[in-house]
């Protein structure tokens, strides 16, 4: 099979996939792959297609971490409506290995985030976070743990034909079984995920001991915490310990979710009257202990659920 260079993946506008899938226009590249519009020939449906990129595929950890996500990501979302859908996996000559899922309308959560001063509204964001919660409920259920939750992840899709606006669950890359066999696809020592949303025991690691027994350090409970963290930013329109220019550094901030505690949002924004017992619900999932946060993701979303204000 020919791999072509990555510059060369910019040209496959107008290509045909296992003669069925068109390129219309490419959406968005990323560091594993770049992402087309497309449309089914035969069906004329419209539909989005992941190409892992040429100078991964020839990597066979990357290759098979790419296959593991579309499949987990299709097992997944059988379940959930809040985890993008998976329809296809396939490999074509002159463009490498791809996989085809559904067409998406709409933003990333960052997009609405990207104004501090002005965070989405409590309902809007109450609303967003008990959704992901439902997804990672069924991450769950499947003994994985996703690792990688932050704004970027959880897409804001306009339904089409409706008002409606449904969360889904994107990028299963790092997603990580609890319990795994033998050896792992993270190496010891090598920390995954995005520090902003890191839990303490993410940004610690697995002890030695952890990663040669071929247990995982983390399980949902991690989840429930970044989950939180992305709580935290829908209310106050920030995470709780920023990455900024100049200031902290990557250490820093995995040492402020080790360390030390945020205040809560409605101390950090009492311009905006977030009700305490949401303040409350945000700062439990925050808790530096696993064992002091919710349990389970359907905890989380009820404790949400029966403190919105009723007025």
């Amino acid at each position: 099979l020919h791999q072509p260079s990555d510059d060369e993946m910019s040209s496959f506008v107008g290509r045909v996939l296992n003669q069925k899938y068109k390129l219309i226009e490419e959406l968005a590249e990323g560091g594993m792959a770049v992402v087309y519009k497309a449309e089914h020939i035969f069906l004329d449906d419209l539909c989005a297609v992941k190409i892992i990129k040429r100078s991964l595929a020839s990597k066979d950890e990357m290759l098979k971490r790419f296959q593991r996500e579309a499949r987990l990501t299709r097992q997944v979302a059988r379940r959930s409506p809040y985890v993008i859908a998976i329809y296809d996996f396939g490999v074509e000559e002159q463009v490498g290995f791809f996989y085809v899922m559904e067409l998406l309308h709409g933003h990333p959560l960052s997009a609405l985030l990207k104004t501090p001063a002005t965070p989405p509204a409590l309902y809007r964001s109450c609303r967003i976070i008990m959704q992901a919660c439902e997804a990672l409920h069924v991450v769950h259920q499947h003994n994985l743990v996703h690792r990688d939750i932050k704004a970027d992840n959880v897409f804001l899709h306009h339904v089409p034909n409706t008002n409606e606006e449904q969360v889904k669950l994107l990028d299963f890359g790092i997603v990580r079984p609890i319990y795994t066999e033998g050896s792992a696809l993270t190496t010891y020592g090598r920390v995954m995920g995005t520090p902003e949303y890191m839990s303490p025991e993410q940004c610690k690691g697995p002890t030695q001991a952890q990663y040669q027994r071929g247990v995982s350090h983390l399980d949902g409970r991690s989840d429930i915490y970044s989950l939180g963290v992305l709580f935290y930013q829908c209310l106050t329109g920030r995470v709780p310990f920023p990455m900024q220019s100049g200031q902290n550094s990557v250490p820093q901030v995995m040492a402020g979710h080790v360390l030390h505690t945020p205040p809560s949002p409605s101390e950090k924004r009492p311009d905006l009257q977030i009700p305490k017992g949401i303040s409350d619900v945000n700062m439990h999932a925050l808790a530096k202990k696993p064992e002091a946060r919710y349990q389970t993701m359907l905890e989380f979303r009820d404790a949400i659920l029966a403190n919105i204000p009723r007025y």
